[in-house]
């Protein structure tokens, strides 16, 4: 159980581990953590959709997940800050990447144009702001 400033919070484990529980809450709950992320991959990122009857297509299909979920850390890692600091990958998929937009393409450049009433306009922005400020890292040889 934990009492603080935003209220109180009950949690309960049940174990077959031996031992005095304020020994063995810190091992359930780093599990919590890590179990958020795989479900992060699994569920939101469909790294579990390994259908193909060919390993390599399988494989690649894990890799594209793999890098996809890299991608949604990162851009979090741009959105400290912000109120979508922590946001699972799907909040982020479906509130910031997709939405509603018209391109248009001139002879120099390719226009994306978002509608006036999308609300994390201001914030989109300045996340793409950031990472395009953002430098490659130097090659080495």
């Amino acid at each position: 159980m934990e009492v603080n400033a935003q209220g109180t919070n009950r949690r309960f484990v049940v174990t077959n581990m031996k031992g005095l529980p304020v020994h063995l809450w810190p091992l359930y709950n780093d599990r919590r953590t890590a179990e958020t992320y795989i479900d992060q991959l699994k569920n939101q990122l469909s790294c579990d959709r390994l259908s193909c009857s060919r390993f390599v297509a399988n494989a690649f299909r894990l890799f594209l997940s793999g890098f996809a979920y890299n991608l949604m850390v990162a851009c979090r890692m741009q959105l400290a800050g912000t109120e979508f600091q922590c946001a699972s990958a799907e909040t982020l998929r479906s509130r910031l990447l997709k939405i509603g937009t018209r391109i248009r393409q001139t002879a120099r450049r390719i226009w994306v144009h978002l509608a006036s009433g999308f609300p994390w306009r201001a914030l989109l922005a300045r996340v793409l702001g950031r990472i395009r400020s953002l430098h490659p890292p130097p090659l080495t040889a």
